[in-house]
């Protein structure tokens, strides 16, 4: 077998006397708290002595020594003349503050917060392993196969489980333990031969074997520790090879992809790990992995992103793709010809081809999201596929920087770009980054490789943005430096868990979420970063209050019935509805407005309401909306739970408000299914949320089959509006704001066309090429709008040697025509796609991005925050000919790849075209 690759170091060893074999002390036990916290125990034969340490390991990120907060010593306990070192320990649920222990038979529940004794007792004979649940104890003995349940803090007997699938008489009893999801993951060992040391799964009610985890290849594997991480969906195993190399002892971590269907645990990655591991934990949230050697006594912590690292990763991969795969995988990530025939004809096929898709660009260190799609679509082993979920799941912070890399990059033009390696004093890879498809994502990554800004800083890009007026770019930074900053607090201070201070906790986060968001925001469609906030140009069209399923136009409407947006939660006819539908045309402000909204209360401005969420339909996507939620807000927030905002908007004494943005964007437009009605009609039609007060912004017409409630009309964007806007753009500039506005007063077409705020805002920002056009142009659509696509195409940074624009060419177009022609038939419209689709189908994409013909819109982060969806992801790779599965598996991949998980539209192209 090929040498693996290597166990990194670790983010750092516990540090304590008693974790040397010096002076007698070794380490037997070592349990994890749901937040982070580590106990280890262990014993002094020589000192006679036991004791129990436990260590604040939150902060993910550093590497300093970990806090002690409890640490005590006790005499050792005899029985029958014997004395017992081997001190075994187990959080109990939740709690951090509660611990049970066992020495033989003396079973003792702690209150490490009080250092007190909660209760004691002696079992039925000696202890083999132990394990805490939320008011629970289960306990195996040895040369036994019982598991015993105690409550807690009485420690009575209320249970007893017989654990099935092996033989006691085969000198076989439990090692380890844990249990998880209602089943039971057991090692089993002690004296029997090598063929009865298994690695089993069993249910917890009854015992009775369900699945057995295979054993390494080779021969006199034994299996030491078993670990169940739930939110990384995988069963870790240590297995150790007594015959390896001349009687050497070989140590092993087998992943399995703990899957609920068809009970198939299958082993999907190893891990070489040092001489004498014989013990594993992975926190909660899976992103740390703590080993204790039995032999050194030492305890050290890794970070599961380093402990399963890219070379891990790669080799695994390598090991389980076939031959024949590789050139499936070769055609379609578009590997020359000549390539992959060298590839094939190797000695190593898969390793070669990992290694030219790498060059590619397709898999980097952070990032092999793109091969999920491939594995899906050329139906590879559903191992590999988990491979490749569980890399990325590991990968949470990496995932968050590189999306954040990508999405700013849509923010740096060419110019902006070589203005930026200028800044940065970037002279050797100047030419490269800016002749680049992408020259904002080049220059970012080589800010990186140069160490200016990694993923736990990124501030050293704040001055330059803020020299060069990148308003959105800058608010971009912000956003997300603070999500890190957040994510490391938490971290780092345990959070009070009472329900008025949890509360305010998940306000504050709401307004600081929002706000953050909302800056980001630019009031130039076509421009990712301008010198303009969304806030400084920010005017809101009239509305006007009409029936449910009114229609018709706006002309002679009652005073009363009339408004503006920051009177929604205040106006007479709607302070007592709980439940409203705001309307617009396509490009009248919906999404603006209700953003507006929310910006106001994170602001103080709305105390009608404790707290407000925005949340933009498009994004509920297979999930319910307070998953959306979660997604959205609280990526990193474990301390604020799918339940939490379930609570929140389900109470009845706080004044809640809920704002569903684009029901058009729900669901494909739909509002219900052939089996029961969507949840945003249950929403509507007040069975879940009533309390809550819910704002629905709608497309006209697509609002109809709700159930009957107020309606808000967004009115015309009218003279006062225009004018309003304008004297904003040009603040200083009384001659200009007047020149614009008699040129829109006396070109009716302009005119007409500027009571649509999406196109006024476009005319406004390219007054003086508008006033370039001939009047021919100026009175039918066809040749206005082939003019303003002209205009976008001029303005991008890219041109060709003869200083002309690639956009410029009618040619070059053609494609990205055809995608948006057929993407306007009616019956199958289609406005968004997929950004790896276009990738490699249109020439010129990033151009086309850079000129604001495209935008690319960011979806939500899911990776390792999603509940674990195997069964889903089996079904996919299974049922490879139903068309709606692979639907769903593309769509659920959104959100995740940083290269391929935005999705490019038209920006409100039934507005612009």
């Amino acid at each position: 077998m090929a040498k693996m690759a290597k166990t990194p170091e670790p983010l750092f060893c516990l540090q304590h006397s008693k974790f040397t074999t010096q002076d007698g002390w070794k380490v037997y036990d070592l349990s994890l708290s749901l937040s982070g916290h580590i106990a280890v125990s262990g014993g002094n034969e020589n000192t006679m002595r036991t004791f129990i340490s436990i260590y604040n390991v939150k902060d993910s990120d550093s590497r300093d020594e970990p806090k002690v907060i409890y640490c005590k010593e006790f005499e050792v306990y005899s029985s029958q003349g014997v004395y017992y070192f081997a001190r075994l320990i187990s959080f109990v649920g939740s709690d951090d503050s509660q611990l049970t222990s066992c020495l033989c038979n003396k079973l003792e529940l702690f209150d490490v917060s009080k250092d007190e004794v909660l209760g004691s007792r002696l079992v039925d004979g000696r202890v083999s392993c132990i394990f805490g649940k939320e008011r629970e104890i289960l306990i195996n003995f040895f040369q036994s196969n019982r598991i015993a349940v105690y409550d807690t803090p009485d420690l009575k007997e209320i249970n007893s489980i017989i654990l099935q699938g092996f033989g006691i008489e085969d000198g076989c009893w439990p090692i380890d333990f844990t249990v998880v999801t209602g089943r039971f993951f057991v090692c089993v060992g002690y004296d029997g031969e090598e063929s009865n040391h298994k690695s089993l799964v069993l249910e917890e009610k009854s015992g009775k074997l369900v699945s057995e985890l295979t054993k390494p290849t080779g021969t006199n594997w034994f299996a030491h520790c078993i670990e169940v991480c739930a939110s990384l969906g995988v069963v870790a195993v240590v297995w150790c090879d007594s015959c390896y190399l001349d009687n050497e002892l070989r140590f092993q971590v087998v992943f399995y992809s703990l899957l609920s269907k068809n009970d198939s645990n299958f082993s999907f990655l190893k891990v070489e790990v040092e001489f004498g591991v014989l013990g594993i934990r992975i926190s909660d949230r899976g992103d740390k992995l703590i080993t204790w050697n039995k032999v050194t006594s030492e305890v050290k912590v890794y970070d599961m992103a380093e402990f399963f690292n890219y070379d891990h990763f790669k080799e695994n991969l390598a090991l389980q793709l076939q031959t024949e795969e590789c050139s499936k995988l070769a055609d379609f990530f578009a590997l020359p010809k000549d390539e992959t025939d060298a590839i094939l004809q190797s000695v190593k096929p898969t390793e070669k081809l990992l290694l030219a898709l790498e060059n590619a660009g397709v898999i980097q260190p952070h990032n092999v999201e793109r091969l999920t799609e491939a594995f899906v679509e050329l139906e590879i082993s559903l191992s590999c596929y988990t491979l490749v979920d569980f890399f990325q799941k590991t990968r949470l912070r990496g995932t968050l920087y590189d999306r954040f890399l990508a999405t700013l990059s849509a923010h740096l033009t060419s110019s902006l770009a070589a203005s930026l390696c200028k800044y940065f004093d970037i002279s050797e890879e100047k030419t490269s980054i800016t002749t680049s498809q992408n020259p904002g994502l080049s220059f970012l990554l080589a800010l990186d490789e140069k160490g200016v800004i990694k993923p736990s800083a990124v501030v050293a890009l704040e001055q330059p943005f803020t020299e060069l007026n990148l308003v959105q770019a800058l608010a971009k930074v912000h956003e997300y430096q603070s999500t890190v900053d957040e994510e490391i607090n938490q971290l780092k201070t345990r959070f009070e868990q009472t329900e008025e201070g949890k509360r305010e906790f998940f306000i504050q986060c709401l307004r600081s979420k929002i706000k953050s968001w909302y800056e980001t925001l630019t009031p130039v469609p076509w421009k990712k970063s301008c010198r303009w906030t969304s806030l400084a140009l920010f005017v809101g069209s009239g509305l006007v209050i009409t029936e449910s399923k009114a229609t018709g136009n706006l002309t002679n409407v009652d005073e009363k019935c009339k408004l503006q947006y920051n009177q929604i939660l205040t106006h007479d006819k709607l302070k007592t509805e709980n439940r409203i539908i705001l309307e617009g045309e396509p490009g009248s402000g919906k999404t603006m407005m209700s953003s507006q909204i929310a910006y106001d209360w994170s602001q103080g401005k709305m105390s009608e309401v404790d707290g407000l969420i925005l949340l933009p339909l498009k994004f509920v996507n297979n999930v319910t909306l307070v998953e959306a939620i979660k997604r959205f807000y609280f990526p990193t927030h474990d301390s604020i739970t799918v339940h939490d905002i379930e609570s929140f908007l389900t109470n009845p004494n706080l004044k809640s408000c809920l704002i569903l943005d684009g029901l058009e964007e729900y669901n494909s437009g739909g509002v219900t299914s052939a089996v029961e009605p969507s949840e945003v009609v249950k929403i509507m039609e007040k069975s879940k949320y009533p309390n809550c007060k819910v704002i629905l912004t709608s497309r006209l017409d697509y609002a109809n089959d709700l159930p009957p409630c107020p309606m808000l009309r967004i009115g015309r964007f009218g003279e006062t509006e225009r004018n309003t806007y304008i004297e904003k753009l040009f603040v200083d500039n009384t001659e200009k704001q007047q020149a614009i506005k008699r040129f829109i007063e006396n070109t009716p077409f302009i005119l007409d066309l500027c009571s649509v705020p999406l196109l006024f805002v476009l005319a406004v920002h390219n007054i003086e090429s508008m006033e370039k056009l001939k009047e021919r142009q100026l009175h039918r659509i066809s040749p206005f709008i082939e003019n303003v696509i002209e205009m976008l195409c001029s303005s991008s940074d890219f041109t060709t040697q003869q200083g002309v624009s690639d956009l410029e060419h009618a040619d070059d177009r053609a494609l990205l025509e055809e995608f948006a022609y057929n993407g306007l038939c009616k019956g199958r419209q289609i406005l968004s796609w997929r950004k790896d689709t276009l990738e490699r189908n249109i020439p010129n994409l990033y151009q086309f991005i850079e000129s604001g013909i495209l935008v690319v819109e960011e979806g939500i982060l899911k990776g390792k925050l999603r509940s674990v969806q195997n069964e889903k992801s089996e079904n996919v790779l299974t049922e490879k000919n139903k068309k709606q599965d692979k639907t769903v598996k593309e769509k659920d991949a959104v959100g995740v790849d940083v290269s391929s998980s935005n999705s490019v539209k038209f920006k409100d192209a039934e507005a612009s075209l």
